[in-house]
């Protein structure tokens, strides 16, 4: 079933994704691996301008943050997400902050590239100008 793309609607997919069984986790997993738009649009509800945003993003980045995903996951962990909300629609201008080994914005501002386990992912909207 899909999910709503926010704190909540993430927070029951990860849920959802530990309930399965390893040999489903894994599936899960190869999924997202393999074609990490699809797989969002697969698991979320997403506005034609968030579909939009997801098939634009570099694929080295679209890799890197599955991987960090499927790494997290692999270890038991579920990750931890912050989206913030807007009054408005999802067009703002934002940022996804992400930050390995750390379980806090503040952990992830300061040690983005860390080793370790757990991963923290922020979607930060700027303000307008």
């Amino acid at each position: 079933m899909k999910q709503p793309f926010n704190n909540p609607g993430v927070a029951q997919k990860q849920a959802d994704f530990f309930s399965l069984t390893k040999a489903e986790q894994a599936m899960e997993i190869q999924a997202m691996l393999n074609d990490f738009a699809a797989w969002m649009e697969e698991n979320f509800l997403l506005s034609p301008y968030q579909e939009e945003q997801i098939a634009s993003m570099p694929e080295d980045f679209k890799a890197m943050l599955s991987t960090s995903i499927a790494e997290c996951w692999e270890s038991n962990q579920p990750v931890r997400f912050n989206k913030e909300t807007r009054a408005t629609d999802d067009r703002s201008p934002k940022d996804i902050i992400i930050g390995k080994g750390v379980s806090t914005e503040a952990d992830a501002s300061a040690a983005l590239s860390s080793a370790g386990t757990g991963l923290y992912i922020l979607i930060r909207y700027r303000p307008l100008i």
